[in-house]
């Protein structure tokens, strides 16, 4: 089936379609009216009261998209609260070459946990043994490579992003991992953890999990303290709590915390077209990591 989407006619309104067509499938036969929820590495959407829809970006590969599935049944199994998928053959390729995965629900107006329940759940998963579901190695800076070449910004910024890479990754092999390697969620924070209707802190966004350092899954809660403000003092030490380890007392913490930085900051980048409070949110940020200047001014999306 030919792939027609790109990454330039990746929109709200074609991740629309894309799912509107996966679900009048006669196996999911869900209603189409449809909430977006977030748009960022994927097309996230509410489809009426029962289901959420993910819609790849473009360039994603099919292993990279199954893999959250499997991860979802094998979480189920260890009895960790995780997003369910629909148990339906998934992905669904659209007629576009869009890739659509179907998730159960946990309520139109699910909040957000808190940084304890991150510290809990993180502990759990770290807990869990190896080699029960196929985890590729933690690659950290992949998708960094793809989002500079292809963000919407000017020539001097692309050119610092790049120079700014390199020094996260020099930086990032000299680290002395201190907690041992195992599953690692990939993207721990505040924003992927829901409350389900019983109120029961639950993982979801379970596509970057791989086989990396533990620390990698305690450094955004970090530096949401202690970097942007998102977290107060009280909290931080909830999660630390729960957790059982401060990263902060790594002699690495803050070469990871640049690493993650710089991360959330291509991520950023690559949506600088989206409207004019993304586009100032992008050079904010460059400006910051340009003159090393305070990030409290930083906003989280």
């Amino acid at each position: 089936m030919p792939d027609v989407l790109s990454a330039a006619s990746f929109s709200e309104a074609a991740a629309r379609a894309a799912v509107v067509e996966a679900v009048q499938r006669p196996e999911v036969s869900a209603k189409t009216d449809l909430e977006l929820i977030r748009f960022g590495e994927n097309a996230v959407f509410q489809v009426g009261p029962d289901l959420i829809a993910r819609v790849a970006r473009p360039h994603a590969d099919l292993e990279s998209l199954r893999r959250p599935l499997a991860v979802a049944r094998w979480l189920e199994s260890h009895a960790v609260p995780a997003v369910k998928a629909l148990p339906i053959e998934q992905p669904i390729q659209t007629s576009a070459g869009a890739w659509v995965s179907l998730w159960e629900s946990l309520g139109r107006d699910a909040a957000y946990g808190a940084a304890v329940d991150v510290g809990q759940l993180v502990r759990r998963l770290h807990d869990l043994p190896l080699g029960e579901v196929d985890l590729p190695k933690l690659r950290p800076f992949d998708r960094a490579e793809r989002r500079i070449e292809h963000a919407p910004i000017g020539g001097d910024d692309r050119e610092f992003l790049w120079r700014r890479l390199g020094e996260v990754r020099r930086g990032y092999s000299d680290l002395n991992w201190q907690l041992g390697f195992g599953p690692v969620h990939g993207d721990a924070s505040v924003g992927n953890v829901l409350l389900d209707q019983q109120g029961t802190p639950t993982l979801i966004d379970l596509d970057e999990f791989a086989i990396g350092p533990r620390e990698w899954d305690l450094i955004l809660t970090a530096i949401y303290y202690d970097r942007f403000g998102w977290h107060t003092e009280a909290e931080y030490s909830e999660f630390v709590d729960a957790y059982g380890v401060d990263i902060m007392e790594w002699d690495g913490y803050e070469a990871l915390a640049d690493v993650r930085e710089f991360l959330m900051m291509t991520w950023m980048a690559q949506r600088a077209d989206e409207g004019p409070k993304l586009a100032g949110e992008v050079a904010l940020r460059l400006e910051s990591l340009r003159t090393g200047g305070s990030r409290q001014g930083w906003n989280p999306f």
